[in-house]
Formats: structure tokens, sequence, C-alpha cells
């Protein structure tokens, strides 16, 4: 059997994406990613929501949770009425999921939220809001949300990379584009340029605005994007993703390791537990 036959066979009738992965230290596995399918098998658990639908190209988010022989323990939606797509997940010791993307509806379910609503206004002619990121953290048996909450400004903002400490904190980076993403404690409190990268932890425990620990843009002169983080045992943030050309030369760092003559880089940079110091690790040109 193909692993084509087996994603189609755990899918629904619609298109199915599993963009991301994590295993609890049990063993059980837990798969998020996007859907346009309303028929989802749900599996032994108890679905949180039912399909919100979309608008053909994009569905909604979800997440499955496994055991190690692949049974499905539980599987349920994540999202509102139009576009919606998980792209990180994470497992912490007691089981809870979380889980970062993106969401265009306006009614994504929200929960002891930084934002119960949307920013911007729906584009002209589309019907749809710009992006907002999202993060979301689910209960053991996938039937309540613990904490979900809109993370964006006016423009498109899409969360990418998620990790957790050991307290539960929620550390999350993607890419914005908007000049209004909410900051706090922030080492670079303005955008940049067109689009920049954002890095943020949150304490699902705390309730709305206070769930906002820091929250940082991270950019030069161009187009950045991250996709990945990682915290230490010392909740020092890492992350890293790409520039383009021109913020190549502009994009903040201590050190580079390459020729200057290249069309876009590779950065990884560190943030301390205070946000506004961090430090810079090389930039790697290609």
């Amino acid at each position: 059997m193909h692993p084509e036959d087996r994603l189609e066979r755990g899918g629904g009738s619609g298109a199915d994406i599993a963009w991301a992965v994590a295993v609890h230290t049990n063993g059980e596995i837990y798969m998020a990613g996007e859907t346009l399918s309303a028929n989802l098998p749900k599996g032994f658990g108890t679905n949180y929501n039912t399909y919100g639908g979309g608008n053909g190209l994009h569905g909604d988010a979800f997440i499955a949770k496994m055991n190690n022989f692949g049974t499905i323990l539980y599987r349920t939606y994540v999202g509102g009425n139009t576009e919606d797509a998980a792209f990180a997940v994470a497992v912490d010791g007691d089981g809870d999921a979380y889980l970062a993307g993106y969401t265009r509806s306006a009614n994504f379910p929200t929960a002891n939220a930084i934002s119960n609503t949307i920013s911007g206004s729906i584009i002209p002619g589309l019907g749809v809001y710009p992006q907002d990121a999202f993060v979301a953290k689910l209960n053991p048996a996938g039937s309540q949300l613990l904490y979900s909450s809109y993370l964006g400004g006016t423009g498109d903002d899409v969360g990418y990379g998620l990790d957790i400490d050991s307290s539960g904190a929620i550390y999350v980076t993607g890419q914005t584009s908007s000049d209004n993403f909410p900051v706090k404690g922030a080492w670079q409190p303005a955008r940049a340029d067109f689009v920049d990268v954002f890095v943020a932890r949150l304490d699902p425990t705390k309730i709305g605005a206070a769930s906002l620990v820091y929250s940082s843009y991270l950019g030069g002169n161009g187009s950045e994007n991250s996709y990945g983080i990682a915290v230490d045992s010392a909740r020092n943030a890492y992350i890293t993703g790409t520039t383009g050309p021109v913020a190549l030369y502009e994009f903040p760092t201590t050190a580079s390791i390459g020729s200057n003559d290249s069309t876009a880089g590779i950065f990884i940079t560190k943030f301390s537990p205070n946000p506004t110091q961090r430090v810079h690790l090389p930039l790697l040109q290609r």
C-alpha cells in the first residue's frame, strides 16, 4: 500500500492535506492540516466542531490524534465558514494539542483570546477578509478548545511555526504584511518593509490580552518569512526562515556566511526570554 492510499482512505470526499505532525512521549501521533471534506471520519472521539465550509480552494483546519497502531482516537475541524489551515502542531506531556496557521473566517472559534475579532475589512470583489494568524490549544480528547485566538493586523498574517516550553507557553512565528500586528515588549516594534517575520510568545493560562507575553517584528527592507521555531530549556526562542535579495543586505545580523552576490538568504535568530534582547546568528547566503 502506498502512503497516498493511506491518506486518501483516512480522509473524506474532498481534498485533504496534512502539513504538520507531532508525537507524544507515549507514541500517540498528532497530525494537522486543512481539508475540504465535510465528512472526515471522527474516530472514537467526539468532534469538537463540524465542518465550517470554504471557498472551493481552502476549507477548515483539522487535527487528528492516532495511537501508535494508526487507529484514529479523534479528528476534529477547527475553523469558520471561509478559509482556515493549520501549518504547525505540538503536543505537551498531558496530551493537549497546540495549533498555528491562518484564517479568513470572521466566525473562527475563539476561547480566552487576545482578539475575538478578525482584523481588517472584507476585500471588495472577493467577499473574504485578510488573513489572520491563529493559535489554538485543545484538550486531550479533542472535544474542547482550551485556548484559541486570532493573531494579526489588517494585512495578511500566517503562523507557520510553533513550539511550546515546559510551562505550556506557546511560541509562534510566521509572516505578516500588517502595519498594526499586535506587538508587546518588541525588539522591532514596526514593520520594516512589505512583508516581515513575526515572533510571539503566548500564555494560554491567561485570558485575553494578558495571554500575549511578547510579540515582535523581525526584518529588513524586503520580504522575509519564518517557517520554524524551537525553544530551549532556558526559554530562548530560535526562529529560522528566508529573506529576499533586497532584505539580504538589510536583515539585522551579527555575522553572515557566504558571498554577498546571492539572490536569497536563510536566517536563524535567537530571542532571549526578554524579547528586547536578541542574539543574531549567521545569515546563510545562497
